[in-house]
């Protein structure tokens, strides 16, 4: 039987929406109650039979659909004229189809229906939750024992599971869940499933806490120990290591000149490391970073030394040649004697390896009486190892930037970057973004490394950064830098350079005087043509060197004192020559020109052969070209056939055939479009039949009209043709400026033709057809 059937409801009720507030058949509760309507509603129910309707708040502030029936047991009025009832819940009522009236006023309502139900599984249902409200009784500090035996004894499944439902601290939707569910099986249902979650909650907050408890009496425990040794210590009259580190800090931080923000980064350090445990690694974290601040050198700089003569004559002596980087040094020296405060450039050498770029480097920083810091880019991966690591990291530093300037001691240093060239995007960051601001003189005056977390002042460090080529420079990078070339060096500044530098450091490191060994300069000339036929320097020294050791070891063994070494020996110290000209190997051929290139290793020659085939009339290009290598091919291929219908040759020459050129060395890639001029010289002696000199080296990029444009590298490439064993060099006109920048003894040794068309080049670089005079 219901509790409504008990207990009778009148038809009508008045009302009201108590906020977050569900009440249950059979329990209790006390509202305190404000606003008119409610008290309008309460002054109502009290008129009548003391039932009022609480329907709770639906989930846009309208009233739900079901309530609870509730009885007026008590009411009290307050001084501040609100009011304050315990009611109690009797049935649940669901509210007539339609609008309510206003909130206070009488509304129509019925009692909710009570399905039928299966008692063996409503029994059953009812235990379940009986034992899982005991078990969570149990868990709850002051939960009386009585409460479960009160539960247990409630008479009719509905009343029991609305009881309990009162007695667990649920939201208000699943309050208003329970309440609107019908039937006493759905509801148990619905009930233990909340009581089975709300004992796993309660197993979890026990673990937890016990978790937390051992913790924080492990801590308690450190912390006394930790008091009693402090307390110790004081009675033996030694100090408190953790004082003692705070001392020295404060005596060096008065020490120091720093600037204010950064001396107020120390002391609110300071203030964490008292009340951190020496032991902990906060401690050893925040005193790294003080130890950071305070040895940078914020105001150390060093004094320019500047002697003009004197830095030209350091330059002489250690670097022969290279004149026109000498003379780029020499004037910024010349602004620096002129105005101290004059902001420092930012060069790049580029050239080949072995060229001097980073020992030049180095003699500026002598010429001005700076000390050097140095990073090589080629293995920075990771934009953190310029800008640092923030302190959150385990074992993190500083930058590579910063560390270096904190090894040389001041802010001003020559600061060599090797390898700017190999700089780029990788998985982890991009270098070079961090490198703009290093570098760029409007950002580096406040360069904000990630593990200071303070600007540091960049502006004074001489930035010198060399590559290989700018080609792979990132071009942000670029543009901020002042490029300055290291071309490649003539045979007569490699022999001067042997003699005057290389071969007695050589002997030097070997333990050898002067008197012990001697090599001839033709010795040096035939190492320099058939085993250093390089750009730079290093095969020469590495060959030195090899000569320098077979003495060495040929003195411990007793054998002759002293001894010059001529051509004829090298083979005997050097072994097998490692280069072979092959302009002298070759004859004049059909089909076959020879270009010049430019790579970061230097000028070097390259072959172009073309053959015709039978076919359809296509071109076959290999050599592990570059796009625009193809299309300089295309480009000549056609006006190779203009040029042969313009001067009468037959108009189906190539019908039925295909153009196969092909450049040796597939392995290595070629790209680039001052291989064209090269390219159609071959393409013209295959039609033609007239054999290409093999001692003419031609370079310059050609239109579909024939006119030869400029390309770059122009002294590389004509040192790279000397070097090869060329006679002759044809290279674009308005190249011709740049000749002056070649070495005196490479041009009486070549013959430099300019030319403005291509159609200048057949005569000069082809011989007539066999047959004809």
């Amino acid at each position: 039987m219901t509790a409504a059937a008990e207990v009778p409801i009148p038809g009508e009720l008045p009302w009201l929406v108590p906020k977050r507030a569900v009440l249950f058949p059979g329990a209790k509760k006390t509202l305190l109650l404000r606003s008119e309507e409610e008290i309008a509603a309460v002054d109502a129910a009290l008129a009548g039979e003391r039932f009022l309707a609480l329907f709770p708040p639906g989930p846009e502030g309208e009233p739900s659909r079901r309530g609870t029936a509730a009885r007026i047991e008590r009411m009290r009025r307050l001084p501040d004229g609100a009011v304050r009832v315990a009611l109690a819940g009797v049935a649940r009522v669901d509210r007539a189809t339609g609008g309510l009236p206003k909130e206070g006023r009488a509304a129509p309502v019925r009692v909710a229906p009570t399905p039928e139900t299966d008692e063996l599984v409503v029994e059953a249902l009812r235990r379940n939750c009986l034992e899982s409200f005991r078990l969570l009784l149990r868990s709850r500090p002051g939960a009386a024992e009585e409460t479960a035996e009160i539960a247990g004894a409630i008479p009719g499944a509905d009343r029991f599971a609305d009881w309990i439902a009162s007695q667990l601290n649920l939201s208000l939707p699943e309050q208003i869940r329970l309440l609107e569910t019908d039937g006493a099986r759905e509801r148990l249902e619905e009930l233990a499933r909340i009581l089975d979650r709300e004992g796993k909650l309660i197993e979890l907050e026990t673990r937890i806490q016990e978790e937390v408890s051992a913790a924080l009496g492990e801590k308690e425990r450190e912390n006394y120990l930790r008091e009693r040794i402090r307390a110790i210590r004081k009675e033996l009259g030694e100090e408190d290591e953790r004082e003692t580190q705070i001392r020295e800090i404060h005596r060096r931080l008065a020490a120091v000149r720093l600037p204010e923000e950064a001396r107020l980064s120390c002391r609110e350090e300071i203030a964490r490391l008292k009340r951190i445990p020496v032991q902990s690694s906060e401690f050893t974290v925040a005193r790294n970073h003080i130890d950071w601040v305070m040895d940078l050198p914020w105001n150390a700089l060093s004094e320019d030394r500047i002697d003009l003569d004197e830095a030209r004559a350091l330059l002489d002596r250690n670097h022969a040649g290279l004149e026109n980087v000498k003379d780029r040094i020499l004037e910024y020296l010349a602004v620096r004697k002129l105005k101290r405060d004059a902001p420092s450039p930012l060069l790049c050498f580029v050239g080949p390896p072995g060229t001097g770029k980073t020992s030049l480097g180095l003699a500026v920083a002598e010429a001005l009486g700076r000390r050097v810091a140095r990073l090589s880019l080629g293995g920075v991966t990771d934009e953190g190892e310029i800008r640092g690591h923030r302190r959150t990291y385990s074992g993190a530093l500083p930058g590579r930037i910063l560390q270096e300037l904190r090894r040389v001691g001041v802010r001003n240093p020559v600061f060599m970057l090797d390898e700017i060239d190999k700089v780029g995007p990788q998985f982890s960051g991009d270098p070079s973004a961090p490198l703009l601001e290093v570098l760029d003189p409007e950002q580096n005056r406040g360069f904000s490394d990630h593990y200071l977390s303070l600007p540091f002042d960049l502006s004074e460090v001489f930035f010198i950064t060399t590559a290989n080529s700018t080609d792979t420079i990132p071009p942000g990078l670029l543009n901020r830098m002042e490029i300055v070339e290291f071309p490649g060096y003539a045979t007569a500044e490699k022999v001067a350079i042997a003699e005057k530098h290389l071969i007695p450091k050589q002997l030097e490191r070997h333990g050898l005087a002067a008197s012990r060994l001697k090599i001839r300069r033709r010795a040096i000339r035939r190492i320099i043509d058939v085993y250093a036929a390089e750009a730079g320097l290093r095969d020469l020294e590495r060959s030195i060197a090899a000569i320098c050791r077979k003495r060495a070891a040929a003195l411990l063994r007793g054998e002759e004192t002293r001894v010059t070494v001529g051509e004829e020996d090298l083979e005997g110290y050097l072994g097998t020559p490692q280069y072979f000209p092959e302009i002298k190997a070759r004859r004049p051929e059909v089909g076959t020109s020879t270009a010049l290139a430019w790579t970061p290793a230097g000028g070097q020659i390259l072959f172009i052969e073309a053959t015709i085939l039978p076919g359809r009339q296509s071109l076959q290009l290999t050599g592990q070209l570059g796009e625009v290598m193809r299309e300089s091919a295309e480009t000549s291929l056609s006006y190779v056939r203009s040029f042969v219908d313009r001067h009468g040759g037959p108009p189906d020459l190539l019908d039925g055939r295909d153009i196969h050129i092909h450049v040796p060395a597939g392995a290595v890639s070629k790209d680039g479009p001052s291989a064209g001029i090269a390219i159609v010289v071959a393409l013209y002696s295959l039609l033609s039949g007239s054999p290409v000199r093999h001692d003419v080296a031609m370079t310059g990029e050609i239109t579909l009209r024939g006119r030869v444009l400029p390309v770059g590298g122009i002294r590389q490439k004509i040192l790279g043709a000397h070097r090869a064993g060329i006679r002759l060099v044809v290279v674009p006109a308005r190249n011709e400026p740049e000749l002056r920048e070649v070495p005196e003894e490479v041009l009486r040794r070549l013959e430099i033709v300019p030319v403005e068309h291509v159609d200048e080049v057949f005569p000069i670089a082809c011989l007539p057809k066999p047959g004809r005079r």
